[in-house]
């Protein structure tokens, strides 16, 4: 990350990235390379935000259980342990590995509760994900693209987008 604040003129920061690991640790480190450069010059942020979207409960639940489950895929890998131990969840990488094990992913999703949800993903319906996508990464992300995996609506995707700044 420091060597592409050094050297690149972008950093597409991976998915399983919460608002405060991004703030605290991604963007110093970034600083850190650009202090190197012996000329300023124009850096971007890209980051695939995981979003739950639906437009009623029964959706609303379903995006948030793949949501749950891939958040739960990511976690169980020891690499990205420490933006779990920012929040103070490290052991949940470790329940999490040892699931993954097993081959319990239904069991692995069901580990992520609602704090965990929300710290990494903007939940709700479209015009409240385009709010906090907007509060949460507005003022430290150049280019967002939507991390849902699970079948969307095609008129909620729209909704949403229609919400968003563009440039």
């Amino acid at each position: 990350t420091e060597v592409a604040g050094e050297m690149a003129d972008g950093l597409f920061v991976h998915g399983f990235c919460t608002e405060r690991y991004l703030r605290e640790h991604v963007l110093p480190t970034v600083q850190r390379g650009r202090e190197k450069r012996p000329v300023e010059s124009r850096f971007e942020i890209a980051y695939p935000a995981f979003v739950a979207m639906g437009g009623t409960e029964d959706e609303l639940a379903t995006a948030a259980l793949a949501v749950r489950k891939q958040i739960a895929f990511y976690a169980s890998t020891p690499a990205y342990r420490k933006v779990l131990e920012l929040h103070g969840w490290g052991e949940l990488q470790t329940d999490l590995n040892r699931l993954s094990k097993q081959g319990e992913w239904d069991a692995m999703g069901e580990l992520i509760d609602d704090k965990v949800l929300h710290a990494f993903a903007v939940v709700g319906a479209p015009a409240a994900v385009a709010h906090g996508l907007r509060d949460r990464f507005g003022d430290v992300v150049d280019r967002i693209s939507l991390y849902m995996p699970y079948d969307v609506d095609p008129d909620q995707l729209a909704e949403l987008t229609g919400d968003l700044p563009t440039s």
